[in-house]
């Protein structure tokens, strides 16, 4: 019976029907939909009466369409297929999937919801390559194909889109946007039913959100109820990801050791999944936090375990960020030489992600100032404020620009020192 819903609306289309005028006196306009779109079959009695009313059979219906709407059929079993390997974290299967269904795929012909689930599928797929931009632009065609559907099948699908789409905002750092589309998600969530899979979601990315404007509070309370709605589900959804992000704001927070409990248990969840990337997260974070515990050298088996995973991996960016907190940990600890030592070898690396490199250079201004080489910290610095100003990272610039201030201040260079002061308040260095 799997080409029925199918086989109903073709046949529907046919005869200029609305789904509102079939369903009249059978079943309401929302069923009628999920038999269409193959989320239900119906009972044999609800389809002899839908028969009844386009003038044919249930056995012409159960015969399902001719051979040019049995491959589109087979399409949209396939785009399903997709959504499910996309959402259950299987890209390299989902790939194979789509190399296989493209050539098949006619845009036009796929119905509205199978036509936003593929959209859905690319755009996470193209996330997971790092092509934000392509994914961003592939989620909101998603959300638009169903923009004018209000029945329950499709508000939920719009839903999923809305918060994937969030969460590649809030990646972009565009919390603004991802914060407002999460808020109307939630208003949603609140009067339609929908899984408990995805209001976990939508928890844990409103969490993130609050977290990234440092409201830590509000965002716990979004994290706990994802949490809790997890746990008391049995489906354990996303439980590292809720976790690991609870362990950020409880260390922000200072509650070190609920931040210690949460990264611990996301550890095990994503140990369990085999899931590298965000194992090697976890124990980046766990290095921070033991590392500002002064627990050095905890700290540093977990920051050398996640540059390991992330270089096993090939993610250079994650790698790079996860060095430069260990230098970090080392000024923290005063123990200079060591810093100096890994922001060299950044500096001596040939690698593209220029925002680490000008972080390397200011860390490692840092620790001249700390042994009073203010000669060494300005020429560091500098260096910094060069590829800041090249790649227009004011920000960046601005806090290089401070710190040759405090450097030239301390060398007497009084009226240089306020030049750059005055520099750092100017207008293109304000957000």
């Amino acid at each position: 019976m799997k080409n029925i819903g199918y086989t109903i609306k073709e046949r529907r289309r046919q005869l200029n029907m609305t789904q509102e005028e079939l369903a009249d006196g059978i079943v309401t306009r929302s069923y009628l939909s999920r038999i269409e779109s193959g989320v239900i079959n119906g009972s044999y009695d609800t389809l002899q009466k839908i028969a009844a009313k386009l003038n044919t059979s249930v056995e012409a219906l159960l015969a399902g369409p001719k051979n040019n709407e049995m491959q589109l059929t087979e399409v949209v079993r396939q785009v399903k297929m997709l959504a499910n390997c996309v959402e259950e974290g299987r890209f390299e299967e989902a790939e194979r999937i789509l190399a296989r269904v493209k050539p098949h795929v006619s845009l036009h012909e796929l119905d509205d919801y199978a036509r936003s689930l593929l959209y859905w599928s690319v755009g996470l797929l193209r996330a997971e390559q790092g092509r934000m931009q392509n994914a961003k632009r592939l989620l909101q065609k998603s959300i638009n194909v169903l923009s004018d559907k209000q029945e329950e099948i499709y508000v939920e699908r719009r839903l999923v889109s809305q918060i994937s789409l969030a969460d590649i905002l809030l990646k972009l750092e565009h919390h603004y946007d991802a914060l407002a589309l999460l808020q109307e998600a939630y208003t949603v969530s609140s009067t339609e039913q929908i899984s408990a899979k995805h209001k976990i979601y939508l928890l844990l990315c409103l969490g993130i959100a609050h977290g990234k404007f440092r409201e830590y509070y509000s965002a716990v309370k979004y994290l706990n109820e994802a949490c809790a709605l997890s746990d008391a589900s049995g489906i354990y959804y996303k439980t590292g990801h809720i976790n690991m992000a609870l362990g950020i704001c409880n260390r922000k927070l200072e509650n070190d050791t609920e931040a210690e409990i949460n990264y611990n248990r996301a550890l095990n969840f994503f140990s369990l999944a085999h899931d590298t990337k965000n194992i090697a997260a976890v124990k980046h974070n766990l290095g921070m936090l033991l590392g500002m515990r002064g627990e050095v050298e905890q700290a540093e088996a977990y920051f050398e375990s996640s540059m390991a995973l992330f270089k096993e991996l090939d993610h250079g960016e994650e790698y790079l960020k996860t060095k430069l907190a260990l230098a970090q940990m080392y000024v923290v600890q005063d123990n200079i030489v060591a810093a100096q030592k890994v922001c060299q070898d950044i500096m001596n690396q040939d690698s593209p992600y220029t925002s680490h490199l000008i972080e390397a250079y200011q860390t490692l201004g840092d620790t001249y100032m700390h042994t009073g080489d203010m000669a060494q910290a300005h020429h560091a610095y500098t260096q910094g404020k060069v590829l800041s100003h090249h790649v227009k990272d004011h920000n960046r610039e601005r806090q290089l620009t401070l710190a040759l201030a405090h450097c030239l201040y301390k060398q007497g260079k009084f009226e240089e020192a306020a030049r750059h002061y005055y520099d750092s308040t100017e207008p293109h260095f304000l957000p």
